[in-house]
C-alpha cells in the first residue's frame, strides 16, 4: 500500500524492517508471561508513525468503498 503512495527507496524498507518479524508476550495476571508470539498484522501501540500509517489505512480503505452504495446496520441487525 504506501509503494503506491509513493514510499519508496530506504524509508519504505526502514519500515518494512520495523514491522518484520515483530513479537509481543501477554502478562496474564495468573498464569504470568506467555512466551514470544508473532505480530503478522496491525501497528506498534506508541509507536510514534502509528497514528499516520493507521490514517493512511484508513484513507485507502475509504478510496475502496467510495462510490458504493452500503446502508448502516439497524439495532434490529444488531440482534440488541
Amino acid at each position: 500500500m504506501l509503494a503506491g503512495l509513493g514510499v519508496e527507496g530506504r524509508f519504505l524498507q526502514c519500515l518494512q524492517g520495523i514491522y518484520a518479524k515483530d513479537t509481543v508476550h501477554i502478562n496474564h495476571p495468573n498464569e504470568g508471561v506467555t512466551s514470544n508470539l508473532n505480530c503478522q498484522q496491525g501497528v506498534k501501540q506508541g509507536y510514534l508513525l502509528s497514528p499516520l500509517l493507521f490514517g493512511l489505512y484508513l484513507d485507502a480503505l475509504e478510496g475502496r468503498l467510495d462510490g458504493r452504495k452500503y446502508d448502516a446496520p439497524t439495532l434490529a441487525d444488531m440482534h440488541v
